[in-house]
């Protein structure tokens, strides 16, 4: 009987812990320590379609795109304790470009998946379909984590996140 209430008591435990850790600094609601975002930021997989993020503390970046020769401009804002609205500010030729860029990374990965089925190939698909396309504002979710270097990610609406190092 006492080794059912332990048990019991150890599940209820764990419940409010998993229920409350948001509020408690869990993953899910930890603010964001805005200071660490100005500053550059490098892609942390080489393969990563944003190459580079600039942030500047007067709410200006920069992000760098592969194959694209000119950095995109635009404007930040924080939208709330754990989310970013990005502005682009490009001409139509950076558009323009950054449409065809997108184009020339996209193709290579989605000719190697081929007819390939099944939930892998799927969710390759989808990650590559979640790309945008062409340059619109978007919020992302952002979380900034310090282990051995500062890391951060976004993740928009379309549910791809990109991942970043910053750079000293």
């Amino acid at each position: 009987m006492r080794f059912t209430i332990l048990i019991l008591t150890g599940i209820l435990g764990l419940s409010v812990v998993a229920c409350t850790g948001s509020k408690l600094g869990g993953k899910g609601g930890t603010p964001v320590d805005k200071e660490l975002l100005p500053g550059k930021w490098k892609a942390s997989e080489e393969d990563q379609y944003v190459a580079e993020f600039e942030f500047n503390a007067d709410g200006t970046m920069k992000m760098r795109v592969k194959e694209l020769e000119e950095p995109v401009p635009g404007k930040y804002s924080w939208s709330g304790d754990r989310s970013i609205n990005l502005e682009f500010q490009a001409t139509e030729e950076i558009k323009k470009a950054y449409a065809a860029a997108i184009k020339r990374l996209k193709a290579p990965r989605l000719k190697g998946l081929g007819n390939q089925k099944g939930p892998i190939a799927d969710n390759m698909r989808r990650t590559i379909d979640a790309i945008p396309d062409e340059l619109k504002a978007e919020t992302y979710k952002v979380v900034i984590e310090k282990r051995k270097a500062e890391q951060l990610t976004l993740t928009g609406d379309s549910g791809y996140s990109l991942e970043f190092k910053k750079v000293k």
